[in-house]
């Protein structure tokens, strides 16, 4: 199911998505396109790792038990697929889209959306000379069954809360993701557009993911991973990091909006990268790993 090449870089096959990976787990994109080249061009030179551009959470219908007639109805029947959870752009101002809409509007989109994840990876190496991997969380919280009912409750009320985000497109905010220099003059920004009560999220309060939480409870944690202003408009890493900050992968002093995609790679997280692909894109994949 995965194979290790002579270089040490393991591959998997996409069809073998589902029996290798666990909801949580991330999938790190490398692309070719303009929005791609920048970032990249940011982390050459704010990290040390440019591999990736863009980031998004895998997940499955399970989390998300408020949907469950949505996903079993026959439009789309992805009860039992993997699904990514994303802050992308899947249409451009042309109205040209990956043919992968967003399943709970049925929408392309920019902002906010969860798909078919078997079905974006496979568009994403259709339409780019790219590569897709799957990173394995070590102490994955929904592989311990009593964590399983909260994390049900936080997902759902994050996906509720967040879904209808766009994605973020200010430029100064995109650097001042990676830019430490940059952070007091978006900062300043927003209290400008946003008002001053907006600059700064409340603390978390204090909870355990095995322990029954209220919906109060609930709604005051998935409203204050983030700075208000700043979740106004969501970068893909930001998306991931205000969940893992939520399910307790990264320290609540993290601020979302500081991360950038290759910032995950540096949490010590994961146990391995797997890079997941199509068939049809076996032999250059694995030509460009060896």
């Amino acid at each position: 199911m995965i194979e290790t090449l002579p270089s040490g870089v393991k591959i998997a096959k996409l069809t073998d998505l589902e029996h290798i990976a666990t909801n949580y787990d991330m999938l790190f994109f490398h692309g070719d396109g303009p929005i791609s080249d920048l970032v990249e061009f940011i982390e050459l030179l704010t990290r040390d790792n440019n591999k990736f551009s863009h980031i998004g959470m895998y997940t499955t219908p399970h989390l998300y038990p408020d949907q469950e007639d949505l996903f079993n109805n026959e439009i789309h029947n992805v009860i039992n697929n993997g699904l990514i959870l994303e802050s992308t752009a899947n249409t451009d101002l042309s109205g040209k889209s990956d043919g992968v809409p967003d399943l709970i509007t049925n929408k392309y989109r920019i902002g906010v959306q969860l798909r078919h994840a078997q079905q974006v990876i496979q568009s994403y190496y259709d339409n780019s000379n790219t590569y897709v991997a799957l990173a394995r969380i070590k102490n994955n919280p929904w592989k311990n069954s009593a964590n399983q009912t909260t994390l049900q409750q936080l997902s759902q009320i994050f996906l509720n809360t967040y879904h209808n985000r766009y994605y973020e497109l200010n430029f100064l905010n995109l650097l001042a993701s990676a830019f430490v220099q940059l952070r007091r003059y978006r900062d300043f920004a927003n209290r400008l557009l946003y008002g001053s009560d907006k600059v700064k999220a409340q603390p978390l309060p204090d909870y355990q993911l095995d322990q029954k939480l209220d919906h109060d409870t609930v709604k005051k944690i998935v409203d204050n991973l983030e700075d208000p202003a700043n979740a106004e408009l969501l970068f893909c890493s930001e998306l991931c990091a205000m969940i893992y900050k939520m399910i307790k992968l990264i320290p609540e002093g993290i601020l979302p909006a500081n991360v950038v995609p290759v910032d995950f790679l540096h949490f010590d997280l994961f146990v391995e990268l797997i890079y997941i692909v199509p068939d049809n894109h076996l032999d250059r994949v694995k030509q460009q790993c060896s």
